[in-house]
């Protein structure tokens, strides 16, 4: 079994040896291993002691095995010493460690290690740090008073600056002074000046370069006047902690002059009021007599009861004189008291407003007395449903109009400790519509006064039964009234004042145009906020008369809005579907409808059906919207002189300055021809007559205007003791 050392030989039985058998050692690893042997004679000497220098083959290069010798056979000469780098003693010759190494214990200290960058470098030999850098030994802070800019190495002694910012001991002074680091502090270079640097000051000191801290800021400067107005709530005369000031007032301040005396040519005027804590100054004012006059806004009186006060004062220079006690002038506050307002509730739909804050201002505290008669309130974001206890409003809003619909007639009382005032509050109006408050608690004003200022930049003001178009110059909604809310289209937003002089009449009551209710065409639906507005021009000239109504109807023939023709143009609202309406009949025209028209001829006592060119908005109805129309030029009706009734009259001119021609057309003979004209109550004022028979056809009558005085009239056409004709004459000199 000795592989191809032998082979068997059958003939003898026996293995025969065919190679050259060489005795040795065949283990590799011995020391006495044979590479040439290949049979083992069991001499193999094992290597017992591997791994030490020169002893072992492990040494990479240095050494390589014999394995006759069964040893290493070192190739290179040992160098014997200290092979770790970071030691003292490191020998970077040395190829073989021989536990010499000493370890660096002490680094980091100024010239002992070498973290001094360019300062030193590390000598291996020595274990230590050559300096190749001379070492200049100080303080190295530059803030420190004693910082040397020539050492390299800190030694500890930096002395902090621990006084700065002081005249001539700190280097904040500009160009005076510069700061010495060796003695540390500043080293003057300009001679130091003390006095007042401050240029509004009387002993402003020009040569001075320190400012000594005593300018004088008062003495050389004019008097002055002053006073705060406050609302005596209490009525003790003292400015209390809960009291408010009076913003508003206004004052005049005359300074009689130098002669001292008032109403002569030196005297002057100056304006001022009073800000929002209540105070009013007016400085400058040279040495003198002055007198003072304060006007108190709105409802605000002094202990006088007057709305005015006259002081007089005498102003030094270099003072302040206070006007009133401490300065402190009281002011009444009527509506301190409280104030008190009742508001109508009418059956169905109301827009209501109010110039007094309620004292309990939730909406369901405000109508809490009259919430068994309220279906709901709304404006145009929150609803408020007494019945189901359910309320979206915040507080009530003074500037804000409410709408209102009510089961029945009832008055809604309104308590309160305050009330808007004109001369300083102010209605938001946004772009859009609005639904506003009236505050002018002393009278009716006409929307034309009061939107007067702001009229390019308003569509329409309406209310539930006419509206206002500033564009058309057209008011069929009548005058703004107390406790009524009123409906704003705005092109963009602005902001709305009243002025309480539109609140009284300022023309004629004979001026005021009463709004006619028609009388033939009438509905029988409830006004409500589902409207829009219809206007239509002025009809051509003897089209239409005095009287005569328009109505509005939808596809089915029922009337949806009427007005009366007053002349010029005439407009109405037209309702559509009132909302929440669950009748099995909706009294109402449905959004997408056209309009159809009607015109109704007072004299004839005729309807007639008339067709209309829009000229702007839609054609149908749509909610809040703006339709402009005028007659067809081929209206299919008769002119003022046709045979539709058997008379017609015309006034030219209208209006009138000096004399006017009555034009009077007839279809038939009469007698007993008179003219009867009549003020807005109702007075015979001037009769023309014609006691003969007058025949048909054309007949004129002049009359001079110069007794009657400007405003409007109306005047009858009598004939046979019978009224043909009602119609109206302005007068205009």
């Amino acid at each position: 079994m000795m592989g191809d050392l032998e082979t068997w030989n059958s003939s003898t039985c026996q293995c025969d040896v065919t190679t050259t058998v060489i005795s040795g050692c065949t283990t590799v690893a011995s020391c006495n291993y044979n590479p040439a042997a290949n049979c083992d004679d069991g001499t193999c000497i094992p290597n017992t002691d591997p791994g030490t220098c020169n002893t072992d083959c492990t040494m990479g290069d240095l050494e390589t095995w014999n394995s006759s010798t069964c040893q290493c056979d070192v190739t290179t000469t040992v160098i014997s010493g200290c092979t770790t780098v970071a030691s003292c003693n490191y020998d970077p010759a040395a190829n073989c460690d021989d536990g010499t190494c000493i370890p660096n214990t002490d680094p980091g200290t100024c010239n002992s290690d070498c973290t001094m960058g360019d300062l030193e470098m590390w000598n291996s030999s020595t274990c230590q740090c050559e300096v190749t850098t001379t070492v200049i030994s100080g303080c190295t802070t530059v803030a420190s008073c004693n910082y040397n800019p020539a050492a390299n190495c800190d030694d500890g002694t930096c002395i902090p600056n621990t006084d700065p910012g002081t005249c001539n001991s700190d280097c904040t002074i500009g160009d005076l002074e510069i700061w010495d680091a060796n003695t540390c502090s500043c080293i003057i270079e300009v001679q130091t000046v003390l006095g007042c640097t401050n240029v509004a000051a009387c002993n402003f000191d020009p040569a001075a370069n320190c400012n000594d801290n005593n300018c004088d800021l008062v003495s050389c400067l004019p008097g002055g006047i002053s006073s705060t107005l406050y609302i005596d709530l209490n009525d003790n005369g003292v400015f209390d902690s809960d009291e408010m000031p009076l913003e508003g007032a206004m004052v005049t301040i005359v300074y009689f002059g130098e002669d001292g005396i008032m109403g002569t040519n030196d005297d002057l005027d100056f304006m001022t009021s009073s800000g929002m804590d209540g105070s009013f100054i007016q400085n400058n004012l040279d040495a003198g007599a002055y007198q003072i006059s304060i006007e108190l806004p709105g409802v605000y009186e002094f202990e006088n009861e007057t709305n005015m006060n006259v002081y007089n004062a005498i102003v030094n220079n270099n003072t302040i004189t206070f006007i009133g006690t401490g300065g402190e002038i009281p002011v009444l506050d009527p509506t301190a008291e409280g104030c008190d307002l009742d508001i109508n509730l009418l059956s169905g739909w109301n827009i209501i407003s109010s110039y007094c804050y309620p004292m309990a201002p939730e909406i369901p505290d405000v109508f809490n007395s009259v919430s068994s008669d309220v279906i709901q309130v709304k404006n145009l974001e929150d609803v408020y449903v007494p019945a189901l206890g359910y309320n979206t409003f915040p507080v009530w809003d003074l500037t804000q109009g409410y709408q209102v619909k009510a089961s029945q007639a009832n008055i809604l009382n309104i308590n309160g400790n305050s009330e808007a005032d004109p001369l300083v509050d102010q209605i938001p109006l946004n772009s859009g519509w609005n639904i506003i408050a009236y505050w002018l608690k002393d009278g009716d004003a006409d929307p034309i006064d009061v939107f007067d200022d702001y009229a390019p930049n308003v569509i329409q003001v309406k209310n539930l039964y006419g509206a206002y178009a500033p564009a058309l110059g057209f008011n069929g909604m009548g005058n703004m009234t107390v406790t009524q809310g009123y409906q704003v289209k705005m092109a963009t937003g602005d902001v709305l004042m009243y002025d309480p002089a539109d609140g009284v009449f300022l023309r004629p009551l004979d001026d005021e145009i009463e709004i006619l209710k028609p009388a033939h065409f009438v509905r029988s639906g409830e006004v409500h906020p589902n409207n829009t507005t219809v206007i239509i021009k002025s009809p051509d000239f003897g089209l239409m008369n005095y009287g005569d109504e328009i109505g509005v109807f939808n596809e089915d023939e029922l009337l949806v809005g009427a007005a009366v023709y007053q002349g010029g143009h005439v407009g109405m609202l037209v309702y559509g579907i009132e909302p929440n309406d669950n009748s099995m009949e909706l009294e109402g025209i449905k959004t997408g409808e056209v309009f159809k028209f009607k015109m109704w001829d007072k004299l004839s006592q005729k309807e007639t059906p008339i067709e209309l060119d829009i000229l702007d908005g839609p054609k149908s109805y749509e909610k809040d919207g703006l339709t402009i129309a005028q007659f067809k030029t081929n209206t299919g009706l008769e002119s003022s002189f046709s045979t539709i009734a058997s008379t017609r009259i015309i006034a030219i001119p209208n209006p009138v300055s000096n004399q006017v021609v009555f034009n009077i057309e007839l279809n038939e003979k009469k007698k007993d021809l008179r003219i009867q004209i009549y003020n807005m109550e109702g007075k015979l004022l001037e009769e023309i007559r014609n006691q003969g028979t007058v025949q048909s056809g054309l007949q004129q009558l002049p009359f001079n205007v110069n007794m009657l005085a400007d405003g409007i009239y109306m005047y009858k056409l009598i004939a046979d003791g019978e009224v043909l004709a009602i119609e109206k004459l302005t007068v205009a000199k």
